[in-house]
């Protein structure tokens, strides 16, 4: 008996549990990868890299975010930044890191082989965990490296208000 051809019908693909921050960061770690690939194989032909033809070139800083009893904590990895060229807004629960990674000028001498490095202006935005007080937040830059604290708000303070009744 011949067997029957069955139809088969794909599973439409899971949504990612990534938020969109790491599957940006992912894809463009990705995208990094395989321009170094390129750049390699070029080379061996004795021909210009091709990140020396990428004019929009994202920099993305590495963040890590930690809670603790009484704080939020987060750093930023900015390598080459001067702390005036980076800003720092925290809205509606949210805080935003923005900032211009400056190239510096090319010498009209030199020949470019390669460039890995990345620069151009970013904006990171995470969500916060936990209620916390801006007012009383502070940073710091060390070493090519932003340090933010924010103070938790005590839960008993922000629920329990006494309200008064006007006259």
């Amino acid at each position: 008996m011949p067997r029957k051809k069955i139809d088969t019908v794909e599973k439409p693909a899971q949504p990612s549990s990534l938020n969109k921050d790491t599957q940006k960061h992912t894809a463009y770690s990705l995208q990094k990868a395989i321009n170094r690939v390129f750049n390699d194989f070029l080379m061996n032909f004795d021909m210009t890299a091709l990140s020396v033809f990428e004019e929009n070139t994202c920099f993305i800083p590495h963040m890590n975010m930690r809670e603790y009893d009484d704080e939020i904590k987060v750093t930023a990895e900015l390598p080459g930044m001067d702390d005036k060229d980076i800003e720092i807004v925290f809205n509606d629960n949210r805080l935003i890191i923005k900032g211009d990674k400056k190239q510096p000028q090319a010498d009209p001498n030199e020949e470019i082989h390669f460039i890995e490095r990345s620069y151009g202006c970013f904006e990171r935005q995470i969500s916060i965990p936990t209620m916390v007080d801006p007012d009383n937040a502070h940073a710091t830059f060390n070493k090519g490296v932003l340090s933010i604290s924010m103070p938790k708000i005590n839960p008993e303070k922000r629920l329990k208000k006494k309200i008064r009744i006007k006259k």
